[in-house]
């Protein structure tokens, strides 16, 4: 919703709706957790992870920043990836979970680079 509200873009309702949004909007989504044990959905609860391997992606891409979804992706990404911090923003997290969740931020970032 908010990647397509700072795009001016229709809200997408397929799967390849959004993935053209993202396309368009020239974004990528990636985890900084490629996989892991955990016990319900609250970050809280990762055990026994394995981090992605964000630097083959940004040798792969062209990436000019990297908009960080909550407290335990910054954490796990600056402790794992120090020297990308530079390219790194930490964001409020969009988990249904956070229930003081503002969107300022993200549209900010949007509006940057969109």
């Amino acid at each position: 919703r908010l990647l397509s509200e700072s795009a001016c873009r229709p809200l997408p309702v397929t799967a390849a709706d959004k993935r053209r949004l993202l396309e368009d909007c020239r974004v990528a989504l990636w985890d900084v957790v490629a996989s892991c044990e955990i016990e319900g959905s609250l970050d809280k609860n990762i055990r026994a992870y394995e981090i992605a391997d964000i630097p083959r992606l940004l040798r792969a891409c062209p990436i000019e920043k990297i908009a960080l979804n909550g407290g335990t992706a910054h954490i796990l990404f600056i402790r794992h990836f120090p020297a990308l911090a530079p390219l790194a923003e930490k964001l409020p997290s969009t988990s249904p979970a956070h229930t003081k969740f503002d969107p300022a931020p993200w549209r900010a970032l949007f509006g940057k680079y969109l």
